[in-house]
């Protein structure tokens, strides 16, 4: 086996213990790359690493982190690897006594290289919050003084929508209509939902920032 699919339960525990370091902002427009706030990739330098192993250790790591019955991955070995995830309660928005937890589709793509990967910026292509309410079956009298209730049937379903903002439209996802939904972004840019803006930005940057961790750390390879 090789070493460095030893090591990823270790990589996985990165994800979630250290600090974010930014890789992508948030924009309007959707995410660009933090450094220069134009590009729409990060590249993680990997001196020494070939392509094929690159991109063995890329589709690893993807898979088991992203593995779901609601997840697809798409390869063109060894140049490219892409995932479309959805991922539960992986949205924050709100204050913390009033927070609510969003469900994530997205898309990810990775562009492979002897070297280098390149991360291209994710795009969100919906945020979801779906609450069920039951009512009460209508109980049933079986003798004088006592009644048995049936049980519960499906009740009003509400669901809450998130965008990042009425212009922000990747490939698959559903365009702002003013229906129903918030936007983190108002139509002149401005931030409205500021916890939502990073929970967005830490989950895709403890990702990359785990991956680049997994790719070029010593003996990681």
């Amino acid at each position: 086996m090789k070493k460095w699919m030893k090591l990823l339960p270790a990589v996985a525990a990165l994800f979630v213990s250290l600090p974010v370091f930014p890789q992508f902002v948030l924009t309007p427009q959707g995410f660009v790359n933090a450094a220069d706030g134009t590009s729409d990739c990060y590249v993680i330098e990997c001196p020494g690493a070939g392509q094929e192993e690159l991109f063995r250790a890329v589709s690893y790591f993807l898979e088991v982190q992203m593995a779901g019955s609601r997840t697809m991955f798409h390869a063109a070995e060894p140049d490219s690897f892409s995932v479309n995830a959805f991922v539960r309660g992986a949205v924050a928005d709100g204050a913390r006594a009033f927070r609510s937890l969003y469900d994530m589709e997205f898309r990810m793509m990775f562009d492979i290289r002897d070297g280098q990967v390149c991360v291209r910026a994710p795009e969100v292509k919906a945020m979801r919050r779906v609450t069920f309410d039951e009512e009460a079956e209508p109980e049933a009298p079986m003798e004088p003084g006592l009644t048995v209730r049936i049980g519960h049937r499906p009740g009003k379903v509400e669901v809450a929508r998130l965008f990042v903002s009425r212009s922000y439209v990747p490939v698959g996802a559903s365009l702002y209509d003013g229906s129903g939904g918030d936007v983190i972004f108002n139509r002149r840019g401005k931030l409205k939902r500021k916890v939502a803006k990073a929970s967005l930005e830490d989950y895709f940057n403890g990702l990359t920032g785990a991956l680049e961790r997994h790719l070029c750390a010593e003996g990681g390879r």
